[in-house]
Formats: C-alpha cells, sequence, structure tokens
C-alpha cells in the first residue's frame, strides 16, 4: 500500500497514515533523538532525525560517515573531517539541535556574501595562490583596500555571521569536506576558532583574537554551486 508521511520542521518524521487516512505510525523524539513515544511498529519509519537511519539490533543511528547514540546525544566515532568540522569534541551532534541538523554526521561553515559573490558561480577567493598567511589576510581581510588572498572567510558559529551581516548580503552555509581544488590547484582547511587552534597555527596578538573571537574558519579552495545551502536570517 502507500503511505503519507508527515515531518516536523527539521524534517524528522513524526506521522505516517495509510491509504484510508488511518493514522498507523507515529513517533515522538527527544531533543538529541531519543524515542519518547511510538505507536506502530518502531521500525515501520526507521528515518529519525535528518539523515538518521535507525539500526534497530544496535539501537544506534546510522550516519552515513559514523554512528550516532541517541542515548548519549554524541557519535560514537570522530568526526571524520577532524577539527575542521568545527566541532569541540569530535564527537558531538550540533551546537543547538533545536534549530540545526546535521544529516552527514558533519559540521558546517558560514558565510556572509559580498556583493560580487553569487551562489550560482560557487565560492572562490579573490586571489587564488597568492601565498598570504593565514594570520595576515585574518589581519587586513575586512580592510577596505584588500586586494584579496587566497582564503575564504567562515566561521563554526551562525550567530557570528548573523551578527555581523550587512543589508542585502545573504548567509550561506556549506560542509568544508565539500571543498574542492581553487584554480590554483590548492585545497586547504584552517580552522582557527578556538584559542588553541589558533595558537597551534602561529596566531598571535590581535590576528588571533580576530579570529577566535569571530570563531574563524579560513577555506583555501572552491566550493561548488550545489554544496551550497542559503541560510535564513
Amino acid at each position: 500500500g502507500h503511505y503519507s508521511i508527515i515531518s516536523d520542521y527539521l524534517g524528522t518524521p513524526v506521522e505516517a497514515y495509510d491509504e484510508q487516512g488511518n493514522k498507523v505510525w507515529s513517533a515522538e523524539l527527544d531533543v538529541y533523538g531519543r524515542v519518547k513515544e511510538f505507536t506502530g511498529e518502531k521500525d515501520f519509519i526507521p528515518f529519525r532525525y535528518q539523515g538518521q537511519y535507525e539500526d534497530i539490533e544496535i539501537g544506534l543511528y546510522y550516519n552515513r560517515f559514523r554512528y550516532y547514540d541517541p542515548e548519549q546525544g554524541n557519535y560514537t566515532q570522530v568526526d571524520p573531517i577532524g577539527l575542521a568540522g568545527g566541532n569541540p569534541t569530535l564527537y558531538g551532534y550540533t551546537r543547538n539541535p533545536l534549530s540545526e541538523i546535521d544529516p552527514l554526521g558533519l559540521i558546517v561553515v558560514y558565510r556572509n556574501l559580498r556583493p560580487d559573490e553569487k551562489i550560482s558561480n560557487g565560492l572562490t577567493a579573490k586571489n587564488p595562490g597568492r601565498g598570504m598567511k593565514p594570520s595576515g589576510h585574518v589581519m587586513n581581510g575586512s580592510s577596505p583596500n584588500f586586494k584579496g588572498s587566497q582564503f575564504i572567510s567562515t566561521t563554526t558559529d551562525i550567530d557570528v555571521a548573523r551578527k555581523w551581516n550587512k543589508e542585502g548580503q545573504t548567509i550561506v552555509k556549506f560542509d568544508t569536506d565539500d571543498v574542492v581544488k581553487d584554480s590554483a590547484g590548492n585545497k586547504n582547511i584552517i580552522d582557527v576558532s578556538t584559542p588553541e587552534k589558533a595558537k597551534a597555527e602561529g596566531f598571535k596578538g590581535r590576528p588571533d583574537n580576530y579570529a577566535v573571537s569571530s570563531k574563524e574558519v579560513l577555506v583555501e579552495g572552491h566550493v561548488p554551486t550545489n554544496k551550497i545551502t542559503k541560510v535564513c536570517k
């Protein structure tokens, strides 16, 4: 037979109806995906939060790149893109599961697009292959006379993007794992979003303060159009 599935605002299946309009399944999950209430067969619809497929036998949710434990609210393996994922614990789901999803088991970064940047063109730095130091980019990137570097500035925190968003700018997000080589043949992700990470990259003084306060991740490479998602402000 055919069934209709009703989802909530995050895309989580919550109810299912048969062809006669009878409710045959419903589910209520807590904020981290743990099952609170069920009606019908639990495995009738094995999908939980976006990208998650419950393995009934082991009680974990398969999330493409790794397994998620709803009882703990964490993944059972580290983030496959490591520190570039912007996740301070490497095992965490999202910073705010009420408003964010992580369908691939990865963490996204955010950016305010300049007027000359179009999603239809993908994202590329102003000056691929320039060879500028990461600290130099962070120090001078917001200057009106800045001629650009090989880096694209992003943040791991959507609230930072919203704070600095200007009239007419679009906020976008993408997974750093989707970055490909730029026109100069380079691909590099430099995470300086925390004091520890910035220090590891040799940041000191104002560049260090700027990077950490903005939770910055520098992206060297190209982001394809189909990997970019527009974010509601």
